[in-house]
C-alpha cells in the first residue's frame, strides 16, 4: 500500500538512517545483488513511516533531521531482526513504541537547544546565493558517542541579500617592538678528532736463489751505463680524520611579542618605539680540545727510476763449463677460481595432478522447530512447546484466549498477529503453573504466577513473548 509522508524530510531521514544500519548490522556490506536487499529496504519504509507518524509535523529543522538519521542507523545497526523475513517486521505498527521514543530523543535535544538561546539551523529552501549569516554558538557537546549519521540532502541556494557593504573599520596602531632577546651561551668547542691509523708496510719480496758461479775466464769490464731517473715522489698518506665538531651554543631567548593594538581599525598608527636592546648572552665556556686524528695510512711506494742504458758489449769470454743444474723453483700460486655459470632455465611445469575424490555428504540437520496457525473469534487455544510459533487471530469477534506452553524451553517465542478490519476484545494471554507473563499495560512489571494479560485492541498489532528459564517470565519484546 502507497504511503504519503506527512514531512518528506523526516521520512527520508528515517529511512536512510535505517536502511544504512540494516545493512551493517552483522557485517560488512559484500553482496552485489540488489535483489537480496528487498526486505531491509521494507523493513525501513515501515519505520520511516512509523517514524513520520509519530513526528507528525510537516515542518522541520536540520537539527531534527540529522537527530532522527543517527537514531535510527544506531537503533537498526544494534537490534536482532533474525529472521528478517517476519511479516511483522514490514509492518509500521511494529515500529511504534520505539518511532515514540525516538520522538521524544528529538524532543530532548530541542528542549537543549531552547535552554541555551540557539535557534536550530533551518532546511534551506529559495533562490539565489544568500549573505553568510554570523556564525552561530557551537552546542555543548552531548553524552556519548553515537553512529556518524548519513550525509543529509544538500539545501537549496538562498536569495541574495539586499543590505549595504557597511564601511570598513579603522586600522588599529601598531604595537611596540618587543625587547631583543639575550645572546646565548656560546657552544663548546668539539674534541679534536682521533688520529688516524698508520698503514701497513707492504711484504717484502722473496730474494732469488743466487745461481752457480761459471769456470769461465772474466771477460772485460763494459763501460757504466748513463744514470737512471731519479723516481716519482711516493704520494701523499691520507689526512687523519678531522674531530668531531663541539655543540652548537643554545640560542638566545626570543622577546617578548610587543601587544596587539585594541583600537578599532583606522589609519595607521605611528610605528612605536625601539624596544630595549637586551642584555649580551655571557660567553660559553670553551669546548673541549678534540681527539688527535688517527694517523694517516702510509703513502704509496714511489715509482721505480727508469732503468739506466745497457753497457757496451764486453767481450765475449771463453765459454765456461757448464754449471750445475739449479734448484727447481717453488710450486706457482693457485690461479683464481673462475666464475660461476649461468643460472640453467626453468624446467616445464609438471602436470597438474588429478581432481581427489568427493567427500562423503554430511548427515542432514535436525532444522529449527516453527509452527504456523491461526486462531478463530472467540476460540480459547492450548499451546505446546515450540521453539518459534506464529498465530494469525481473528480480532472481529469474541475475545480469543492462548494458554502458554507447561514446558517451554528458554528461548522460546510465540508470536501473534491481528487479522481483521476491526478489533472488538483484546487477546487474552495466560501464564501456565509456576509461570509469569509481562502485562501490556505496564511493560517492565510481571503477573503472578500463572497470571494474565490482555492486550491493546490496536487494529493490525503484532506481538513477540519470549520465554526466559532463568527466571521463569514470558517477556514482551515487541
Amino acid at each position: 500500500m502507497s504511503y504519503s509522508p506527512i514531512n518528506k524530510y523526516i521520512y527520508n531521514a528515517a529511512y536512510t538512517g535505517a536502511l544504512g544500519g540494516i545493512a551493517v548490522n552483522a557485517s560488512k556490506i559484500t553482496d552485489p545483488n540488489a535483489a537480496d536487499y528487498v526486505l531491509p529496504a521494507d523493513i525501513a519504509g515501515a519505520w520511516a513511516q512509523a517514524l513520520d507518524v509519530a513526528y507528525d509535523d510537516a515542518s522541520t529543522n536540520l537539527l531534527d533531521v540529522d537527530a532522527v538519521i543517527a537514531l535510527s542507523t544506531q537503533l537498526f545497526a544494534d537490534i536482532s531482526l533474525a529472521p528478517p523475513a517476519l511479516p511483522s517486521y514490514s509492518s509500521p505498527s511494529n515500529w511504534t513504541v520505539q518511532a515514540v521514543a525516538v520522538v521524544a530523543v528529538v524532543e530532548a535535544a530541542e528542549n537543549y537547544w531552547a535552554a541555551q538561546g540557539i535557534t536550530p539551523p533551518p532546511l534551506a529552501t529559495g533562490g539565489g546565493t544568500g549573505g553568510t549569516g554570523n556564525t552561530g554558538n557551537t552546542g555543548a557537546t552531548g553524552p556519548g558517542s553515537g553512529a556518524t549519521g548519513g550525509t543529509g540532502n544538500t539545501g537549496q541556494t538562498g536569495n541574495t541579500g539586499a543590505g549595504n557593504t557597511g564601511a570598513t573599520g579603522l586600522t588599529g596602531q601598531t604595537g611596540q617592538t618587543g625587547l631583543t632577546g639575550l645572546t646565548g651561551n656560546t657552544g663548546q668547542t668539539g674534541a679534536t678528532g682521533l688520529t688516524g691509523n698508520t698503514g701497513q708496510t707492504g711484504q717484502t719480496g722473496q730474494t732469488g736463489q743466487t745461481g752457480n758461479t761459471g769456470s769461465g775466464s772474466t771477460g772485460a769490464t763494459g763501460s757504466t751505463g748513463a744514470a737512471g731517473n731519479t723516481g716519482q715522489t711516493g704520494a701523499t698518506g691520507l689526512t687523519g680524520l678531522t674531530g668531531n665538531t663541539g655543540n652548537t651554543g643554545l640560542t638566545g631567548l626570543t622577546g617578548n611579542t610587543g601587544n596587539t593594538g585594541s583600537g578599532s581599525t583606522g589609519s595607521t598608527g605611528a610605528t612605536g618605539s625601539t624596544g630595549t636592546a637586551g642584555n649580551t648572552g655571557q660567553t660559553g665556556a670553551t669546548g673541549l680540545t678534540g681527539l688527535t686524528g688517527n694517523t694517516g695510512n702510509t703513502g704509496l711506494t714511489g715509482l721505480t727510476g727508469n732503468t739506466g742504458n745497457t753497457g757496451l758489449t764486453g767481450l765475449t769470454g771463453n765459454t765456461g763449463n757448464t754449471g750445475l743444474t739449479g734448484n727447481t723453483g717453488n710450486t706457482g700460486q693457485t690461479g683464481l677460481t673462475g666464475q660461476t655459470g649461468a643460472t640453467g632455465l626453468t624446467g616445464n611445469t609438471g602436470n597438474t595432478g588429478n581432481t581427489g575424490q568427493t567427500g562423503n555428504t554430511g548427515a542432514t540437520g535436525t532444522g529449527l522447530n516453527v509452527t504456523n496457525n491461526s486462531a478463530a473469534a472467540g476460540s480459547t487455544n492450548n499451546l505446546s512447546q515450540a521453539a518459534i510459533q506464529y498465530w494469525d487471530v481473528n480480532t472481529t469477534g469474541a475475545t480469543v484466549t492462548f494458554n502458554l506452553p507447561a514446558a517451554p524451553n528458554d528461548g522460546d517465542f510465540f508470536a501473534w498477529k491481528a487479522i481483521g478490519a476491526t478489533f472488538v476484545n483484546g487477546i487474552v494471554i495466560n501464564a501456565n503453573t509456576g509461570q509469569t507473563v509481562e502485562l501490556y499495560n505496564a511493560p517492565g512489571t510481571f503477573s503472578a504466577s500463572a497470571g494474565s494479560t490482555t492486550s491493546p485492541t490496536t487494529v493490525g498489532m503484532s506481538s513477540w513473548l519470549k520465554y526466559n528459564a532463568g527466571s521463569t517470565r514470558w517477556e514482551w519484546w515487541i
